[in-house]
Parts: C-alpha cells; sequence; structure tokens
C-alpha cells in the first residue's frame, strides 16, 4: 500500500468515526463509541442503510459487543430505526431521555414510570429498570412496538425480575399500552399533515 492509499484509508476511517460518534452524542451514547467501533460497528451509515432494508443490527448482537444495559442498546436500536424512516411520526424525545441526578426518585419521568408500575402493583422493581438504562416509560412502550421488543428474557435475565406472574403482567401491558401510544401519535401526524394542507391551500393564489 502506497502512501497516498494509506492517506485516503486514514481519513475515511476518520470520518466514519466521527459520523459515529455523532449519532451516539445525538441521544448521550457516545460512551459507547469504542466499543460499537471495536466491534465492527463502525460504519454509521451503513447500520442506517440496513436498518432500513429490515436486516440491521439487533439486541443480541449489542448486547455481545458489551454493551450491558438493555435500556442503552434499546435507544441505539430505536435510534436506527428513527434515521431509517422506520417511524411514520415523531419519536416522543422522552424516548432517549436519561436521568443523570443520583437522587433519581425526583425526576419527572422516573416518577412517570414508578406510577406505571405502581398500577401494576410492582413499584419495587423501580431501581432494576432505571439501573438498566429504561429511565422513561416512553421508551419501554416504543421498544415494545420495535423490531426488538422487550421479552421474557430480559426481563429475567438481565433485569431480575424472577417472578413469572410479573414479568407477564409487564409484557402484556407494555404491548396494551404501546398499541395504544402509536395510534396516538399516527394520528396526530395525520391531523398536522391536514393543517399543513389546509395552510398551503389557503395561501394558493388561483
Amino acid at each position: 500500500m502506497n502512501v497516498s492509499e494509506e492517506t485516503v484509508n486514514s481519513s475515511t476511517m476518520k470520518n466514519t468515526k466521527s459520523a459515529l460518534y455523532k449519532f451516539l452524542s445525538e441521544i448521550r451514547m457516545e460512551k459507547y463509541h469504542d466499543t460499537m467501533s471495536l466491534n465492527g460497528f463502525d460504519d454509521i451509515n451503513l447500520l442506517i442503510s440496513q436498518t432500513k432494508s429490515g436486516h440491521g443490527i439487533n439486541d443480541k448482537q449489542l448486547k455481545e459487543a458489551g454493551i450491558n444495559k438493555p435500556g442503552d442498546r434499546a435507544k441505539i436500536l430505536l435510534r436506527l430505526q428513527e434515521k431509517a424512516g422506520n417511524f411514520i411520526f415523531p419519536v416522543p424525545r422522552e424516548v432517549y431521555y436519561i436521568c443523570q441526578s443520583e437522587n433519581y426518585k425526583n425526576d419527572r419521568n422516573i416518577k412517570k414510570l414508578n406510577d406505571w408500575l405502581k398500577a401494576l402493583k410492582i413499584e419495587i422493581y423501580l431501581d432494576n429498570f432505571v439501573k438498566n438504562g429504561y429511565h422513561s416509560i416512553e421508551l419501554m412502550l416504543l421498544q415494545s412496538e420495535s423490531k426488538n421488543p422487550i421479552n421474557d428474557e430480559i426481563l429475567r435475565d438481565e433485569l431480575g425480575i424472577n417472578k413469572i406472574g410479573h414479568r407477564s403482567r409487564i409484557i402484556n401491558k407494555l404491548l396494551e399500552e404501546a398499541k395504544s401510544l402509536n395510534n396516538k401519535l399516527k394520528t396526530s401526524m395525520l391531523v398536522m399533515g391536514n393543517v399543513l394542507t389546509d395552510k398551503i391551500c389557503d395561501c394558493m393564489i388561483y
């Protein structure tokens, strides 16, 4: 390999790394840049393209690469789907929310998550969710409707929820509310589209 080729390859690697870092930093997941890069997930444009085609990376692969928190893996995978245009509605900003306060029980989004668990009479698991990267109910709901949903294995092996009935309670409620949330988001997009169309028509001169 000559000097010119080395320069080109070095420049390409630098640009690819920058794109990956930028992607991760948008959702405050930049700490996983080296982990993803070292495991071959270094071309973000390719990852987005593969996600768009339906053959993108999955939760199991990110876990194998060393991203141990299931909530963090969910954020990365959902952002890939968003960038690929797989959602026909704007993703709520709470999906990528990260609480950085040690006294997180006073956090608005954490309180909302705790209230959700309370309604199921399993608020004892709040710490399990927060410590594993789940800082909003919106993240859990959108993940449940994605290609990498929260499943029984994640709840049991990673979140430490050992009771079968409690895991079933969580999954069933997530599926129920996820459909409702997505229908609401889709409806809001249709309303916004109709309003925009009306405004365009009002401004047209015939």
